[in-house]
């Protein structure tokens, strides 16, 4: 973890510099923005998809393996992608659609909120899919003699989904959040591809940083600090989210037995 110059070993001061640094602190913001944003979106829409290609029934597969498309492709191919469609030069695809019924020039990737907003989506685009695949292999889990049961109740289609479907698909949810997690916090390729971290650093993140300071700029110890410090922050948002499912299910589970117990009392004074 130490780095050793000609001078001999440096001790923490690699630590200490980044930590003592303004860029470490602002590129670990953008990297929570990012992640965070990107997250919330791709599981909203993973759950959403997943349930929709549930009740296509064998389209369904086929309804997935087309979402599944921007997955397959490299990040950095998708960047280049995106890249030509948002280029404000006359060659770029919107520009030139725009152009066609008067409007634009358009730059989305020249403004500080509006690059980092296309990095989110870009992401959210290409990794969803995924998360879909994950909830809709969750869903199949689920035995349809629960639905049934609930019909015959009268339950309606969001008390199903309240009392059936989320509880017994949320374990494949927090399965696809750690995953995309650590796939978002240490996403590098799109940033590369897509905005170069810029404009004026708004699309810096840790993983950025660690590509400038390691093989752009060739600061190996620096490079190192930044992984090491990028190691830290990933286990630790995993843990949290654990931690936070965990705790959820803990207290359902006592909600249960207290329950259960009430019920059993209540029989005993019959």
């Amino acid at each position: 973890m130490l780095y050793f110059k000609d001078q001999g070993s440096v001790g923490l001061s690699n630590y200490t510099d980044l930590l003592g640094s303004t860029a470490f602190y602002k590129a670990l913001r953008v990297s929570f923005i990012f992640t965070s944003a990107s997250l919330i979106i791709a599981l909203t829409l993973a759950t959403v998809f997943a349930l929709m290609a549930r009740a296509m029934a064998g389209r369904g597969t086929l309804f997935i393996s087309a979402l599944l498309l921007p997955w397959a492709l490299s990040p950095y191919a998708v960047a280049l992608i995106w890249q030509w469609i948002l280029s404000p030069s006359n060659g770029g695809l919107l520009n030139t659609l725009a152009a066609q019924i008067g409007m634009g020039p358009y730059a989305p990737l020249t403004g500080d909120n509006s690059s980092l907003l296309i990095l989110i989506l870009v992401g959210v685009w290409r990794n969803f899919a995924f998360a879909t695949l994950v909830i809709g292999a969750g869903l199949t889990q689920i035995p349809k003699d629960l639905y049934k049961a609930a019909a015959v109740d009268q339950a309606n289609r969001w008390e199903q989904f309240r009392h059936i479907t989320w509880p017994l698909v949320r374990p494949s949810i927090v399965i696809a959040a750690t995953i995309l997690t650590i796939s978002y916090f240490n996403e590098v390729q799109l940033i590369i591809g897509l905005t170069g971290g810029g404009p004026v650093e708004a699309t810096t993140t840790l993983s950025w940083l660690l590509y400038k300071r390691g093989v752009v700029e060739l600061d190996q110890g620096q490079a190192n600090a930044i992984a090491l410090m990028m190691l830290v922050v990933s286990l630790g948002l995993v843990f949290l989210i654990n931690y936070f499912v965990g705790l959820r299910d803990r207290r359902m589970r006592v909600r249960h037995r207290k329950h259960a117990l009430e019920v059993d009392a209540a029989l005993v004074q019959v």
